[in-house]
């Protein structure tokens, strides 16, 4: 079976101790007909609409007073900006 993320973040006895998720920071962002792709400088990640996901953005009040409380669904992927 194939990782879902880069392998450099996995623990492992060759990588004992891997970078952490929470250092990644954005760096910029690209767009594609049907993709975003996320620039985290060494590390890209592309989300294609509609094929993994129904991407959706929310504000950190909405977030934390709508989204968590009342979520009947599985959230599969959050991601943590400043504003967003």
């Amino acid at each position: 079976q194939t990782l879902a993320w880069p392998s450099a973040f996995a623990l492992t006895a060759e990588n004992p101790n891997p970078p952490s998720l929470t250092d990644l920071t954005l760096q910029g962002h690209h767009s594609a007909a049907r993709a975003i792709i996320l620039d985290f400088g060494t590390y890209f990640l592309k989300v294609a609409y509609l094929t993994h996901t129904s991407v959706q953005f929310y504000k950190r009040v909405v977030w934390e007073d709508s989204i968590l409380k009342d979520r009947g669904f599985h959230v599969g992927l959050a991601l943590e900006f400043d504003d967003y």
